[in-house]
């Protein structure tokens, strides 16, 4: 016998399990509405983990983040946090409320004390993800005490780390990691030591399976001890020959995913590898240059590739040749890149043939002969949902086309300069797209937007940067995008905070950042001139005594900022 279906009766239309069921369908955004129409749908969505976790709390640049500060409309079972380009000073007394609940955190070029890091780490029980990228912080002490643990931290991710003794403090939490990804800032005053590195992987090698760090040779002298690390996805970076990347896919045959795009090789290597890797199903490489064209003979050894990126030789963009891609057939192919390649497009034409089923393509630094052949490349793929241009180069772009990619959900171009007139026929007929980023596209204006703006109906995320337009294209946005969610803005100088603001009351603007004017980037430039001649004036004086005391001041002056 069934068991009656019992009537919420809060709304009297379905019961609370079938609310959520329809909630998963809806955007993010607009699940955050649906918590705002009544208090018994916000029960419901803060009430179930799958909706929370894809409602984010962002604090946007520029938030100063201290004792006054108190944030506002904050989901109190809000599964993410997100810190964009804050000063944290502090985060008491509403941070324990927050995060006991959360399961991801992200904070990216903030500055935050050690002491404040470890407070809101404290606080954070539940936590299975964490990024910090580009994080700014004082000199770590060896006083720095971490008294607790993260017990279900999954995820750790350290970029571009100032300071590479901020890895030894999250060895102390004693996480069962699966993915440890780390690298040190461009420009590190010191050289990483390889300890806390290896003390890392030796700490998790029962539970990791992901691995993106900076190989070196004491990390690899350590492997073959590590018996019990069985990695699928890795990103191999140290540049000392084929033979050290052979004996690590050796030791790690279970890998699905390797990324050697760092190391030069050439089409054996690659062969070899696929010999070594039975269950390789990413691979993203790098060619040595060769004078002859480069024949990827690798595509054959790899029946299972699901996902391949090709690069050219690094200090040849675009001059590589490659050919013979219309002879290769792989059935499972999803993804494909290029990058810095000349192209023989009868070749890419064959190739989208022969593999119809590819769904995301990204071309970089890529050189063809003519732009209606690529876009007739691109024809072959009825699949294909994601697109990615990055400074494609073509001798005649006066040739307008339309993109005919009815799938086509995601395009992204980059350093593109594509004429007023082909970019507005290219984004004529794309009926499904939903994301659209254009950067650095100097042809892009209000012409442009007011053109597409009318034709992308379901255009939900929009990002433009360092483009020529004004708040024009703002008002045009704002009349024809009616299914845009996110707008990000990003080094826009025409635009104004005024007509940005009358946006955020119907759009999510994740970011808004103007160019700076000329007035300011002049007193940029005196600043740092006269900083720099009294650095050669106190060092004349007292040589590096001065220096060490004027460096100090600076490094305040810069937190100040």
């Amino acid at each position: 016998m069934t068991a009656p279906v019992v009537l919420d009766s809060a709304t009297n239309l379905l019961p609370a399990k079938l609310w959520c069921r329809v909630f998963q369908y809806l955007t993010v955004v607009q699940l955050r509405r649906v918590r705002l129409t009544c208090a018994h749908w916000k029960r419901l969505v803060d009430g179930d983990p799958a909706l929370m976790e894809r409602v984010a709390l962002r604090f946007p640049n520029g938030t100063n983040i201290d004792a006054k500060f108190r944030p506002k409309c904050v989901p109190p079972a809000a599964r993410c946090a997100k810190f964009y380009a804050c000063k944290i000073s502090t985060v008491e007394p509403w941070w324990p409320e927050i995060g006991r609940n959360l399961t991801g955190l992200s904070l990216e070029r903030c500055f935050v004390p050690i002491s404040t890091l470890l407070g809101m780490l404290r606080r954070t029980p539940n936590l299975k993800r964490l990024v910090l990228d580009g994080v700014k912080h004082p000199p770590i002490f060896a006083s720095a005490v971490v008294d607790f643990q993260l017990e279900q931290l999954e995820e750790l991710t350290l970029l571009n780390v100032a300071d590479p003794e901020l890895l030894n403090l999250f060895c102390m939490l004693r996480s069962p990691l699966k993915k440890l990804a780390f690298n040190c800032a461009a420009g590190s005053s010191s050289k990483p030591s390889p300890e806390p590195l290896i003390r890392a992987v030796q700490d998790t090698e029962g539970t990791l399976e992901e691995l993106r760090a900076p190989f070196n040779a004491p990390l690899m002298e350590a492997l073959p001890a590590m018996g019990r690390l069985r990695l699928k996805r890795a990103a191999y970076s140290w540049g000392r020959g084929v033979a050290p990347i052979l004996g690590f896919c050796k030791l790690q045959p279970a890998l699905e995913e390797l990324d050697i795009s760092e190391l030069s090789a050439t089409d054996l290597t690659f062969n070899e590898i696929a010999t070594l890797l039975p269950n390789l199903r990413r691979f993203s490489v790098r060619f040595e240059w060769e004078s002859t064209a480069l024949v990827p003979s690798f595509l054959h050894a790899i029946p299972q590739l699901e996902a391949v990126s090709m690069e050219g030789p690094l200090h040849f963009k675009g001059t590589q040749k490659i050919t013979k891609l219309g002879t290769f057939h792989c059935p499972a192919l999803q993804e494909f890149r290029l990058n810095s390649f000349t192209i023989p497009l009868g070749d890419m034409c064959q190739f989208f043939t022969n593999n119809p089923q590819i769904t995301s393509v990204t071309l970089d630094q890529c050189k063809f002969g003519r732009w209606t052949d690529l876009l007739g490349a691109l024809k072959r793929l009825p699949n294909l949902q994601r697109l990615k241009l990055h400074k494609v180069w073509t001798p005649n772009w006066n040739d307008p086309a339309e993109l005919d990619a009815s799938n086509l959900k995601y395009l992204e171009l980059t350093f593109m300069d594509i004429p007023e007139a082909t970019l507005i026929k290219l984004l004529s007929y794309l009926p499904k797209l939903e994301q659209l980023d254009v950067q650095f596209v100097k042809f892009l204006n209000d012409r442009v937007v007011h053109k597409f703006c009318q034709r992308l109906p379901k255009l939900s995320k929009l990002t433009i940067r360092k483009c020529p337009i004004s708040d024009t294209s703002l008002h045009h946005i704002n009349l024809h995008c009616k299914s845009l969610e996110q707008l990000d803005l990003c080094q826009t100088s025409g635009l104004s905070q005024q007509v940005v603001n009358q946006l955020k009351s119907r759009v999510e603007i994740v970011r808004f950042q103007p160019e700076p004017d000329l007035a300011s980037r002049v007193k940029e430039w005196t600043l740092i001139s006269v900083c720099l001649v009294l650095l050669y004036f106190m060092f004349q004086w007292y040589g590096f005594v001065g220096i060490a005391i004027v460096l100090p001041v600076f490094f305040a002056l810069e937190l100040l900022k």
